[in-house]
């Protein structure tokens, strides 16, 4: 195939013992590939080389050579590695899709937190990175052209305290709005004029029945968020008392009175009982 390339032999014709070479040149974009020779044996490995020389038999010789299409081989890639450090605290797990990579290529890290941790940012090195980027879990970027070195940061989970209020009678405040477990916190329920605190209920935390009573009342943060919700009742009217106070003559009789002190409008009774004589 004269597209791929051409074939010439030394002579065309040639007597018995004489030395022929046969030469292909291949075209532009064309590699030689092979021999295919008929009329003379000749050992398969001569086949593949050009030129190609061997001696004439005692038959006429025909000889066709065949081109393959030229490949570019593609440059070895260069391969990074991507290796993880820290000390563990808050890591259950921290892994990567890949542990190494060539440059241009995509590879997720992911962290895993312990129990009581979250995931805060990445720490990474060997390629830059947005600080918008170094706060996702699972982070995906692309690879550069030097080593990267990843380490995943956590810190204490933090659980919420939160307020249902009846706004009416009253009203709440906390030291804090979040707190990691075992920390304190205080609450404090704020009675609006015409109610009384009586008591808490919440969510989230073991608290002693007796301690709920308790305004403010502060209490050891768990490992769950914690609902808050302060009872308020109506505040009872103040109620105005009067003294009763009675006296006598004893030598005449006697008085008693079924109160010593009574609000006003309710009911007294007073006895007056003589002595004898009178």
């Amino acid at each position: 195939d004269e597209s791929k390339g051409t074939a010439t032999s030394s002579a065309l014709t040639i007597a018995e013992g004489e030395e022929v070479t046969l030469t292909a040149t291949p075209n532009e974009g064309y590699l030689f590939e092979r021999w295919v020779v008929k009329g003379i044996e000749i050992i398969a490995e001569k086949l593949l080389k050009t030129p190609l020389s061997f001696l004439m038999g005692t038959s006429d010789v025909e000889a066709e050579a065949y081109f393959k299409e030229e490949v570019e081989e593609e440059p070895e890639k260069t391969l990074y590695s991507i290796s993880f450090s820290g000390d563990g605290i808050g890591m259950a797990n921290t892994y990567s899709d890949k542990l190494s990579a060539e440059t241009g290529s995509k590879v997720t890290i992911t962290a895993v937190a312990k129990e009581g941790y979250v995931f805060e940012k990445w720490v990474i090195t060997g390629i830059e990175l947005t600080e918008e980027d170094l706060v996702k879990n699972p982070l995906t970027f692309t690879m550069g052209t030097s080593n990267v070195e990843v380490e995943a940061i956590f810190k204490e989970k933090e659980y919420s305290i939160s307020f249902l209020v009846n706004e009416i009678k009253g009203s709440t405040s906390a030291d804090k709005t979040s707190a990691k477990a075992g920390s304190e916190v205080t609450i404090t329920a704020i009675a609006n004029e015409g109610y009384v605190f009586e008591q808490w209920n919440i969510a989230g935390v073991e608290i002693a029945e007796e301690e709920l009573i308790i305004n403010p009342l502060t209490f050891t943060m768990g490992n769950e968020n914690v609902a808050v919700e302060p009872i308020f009742k109506e505040k009872e009217p103040e109620v105005t008392t009067y003294n009763i106070s009675v006296s006598t003559d004893e030598i005449m009789g006697s008085v008693s009175v079924d109160k010593t002190s009574a609000e006003a409008g309710s009911e007294v009774t007073i006895t007056a009982t003589a002595k004898e004589g009178y």
